[in-house]
């Protein structure tokens, strides 16, 4: 009686510790807290503006550069009349949903340090890019009226500084 006892305690341990391993498999595909996976995430929210920045605000690193390109958005909006939102990734709902998404930024646009602007849904690149690209109006309004298929907004964006 004590032996099958024991194997049956043994027996739920061991499927507790499987159900927990198939949720940390989870975190690896991407699943946001939500239950959206982070590409679809991310898409939702570049077609959700025109211009869409990834930022931290406890970043001491790239604080200054965060703060300079809302500045630059919130200086610039009546000019150009975009719409613009900042997902600040340290305060996303899910303890883990802002290290995922910054993780697949990475990977996929292969820059480090936030922040990370996006205009018309195209990786621009970080404040510097911001910075040239409102000294040259031409380039931007561009980008911002969807030069997605105009060869030189193409260009431009791929380039990086």
């Amino acid at each position: 009686m004590q032996i099958t006892l024991l194997i049956f305690i043994i027996m739920c341990f061991f499927s507790n510790s499987t159900s927990s391993a198939s949720t940390t498999n989870d975190n690896t595909k991407n699943i946001l807290s939500s239950g959206k996976d982070v590409p679809t995430y991310i898409q939702q929210q570049l077609t959700s503006t025109d211009i869409l920045v990834f930022s931290r605000t406890r970043c001491i690193h790239c604080m200054q550069n965060c703060i300079t390109v809302k500045k630059l958005l919130h200086k610039h909006k009546r000019k150009y009349n975009y719409s613009w939102k900042v997902l600040e990734l340290d305060e996303l709902q899910g303890t883990t949903d802002g290290p995922m998404i910054q993780n697949y930024l990475m990977k996929t646009t292969k820059k480090k340090m936030v922040p990370h602007v996006f205009i018309k849904g195209k990786f621009v690149g970080g404040s510097k890019r911001l910075q040239v690209l409102f000294s040259k109006p031409e380039e931007l309004e561009l980008l911002l009226l969807g030069g997605r298929d105009d060869d030189k907004a193409e260009g431009f964006v791929k380039q990086e500084l």
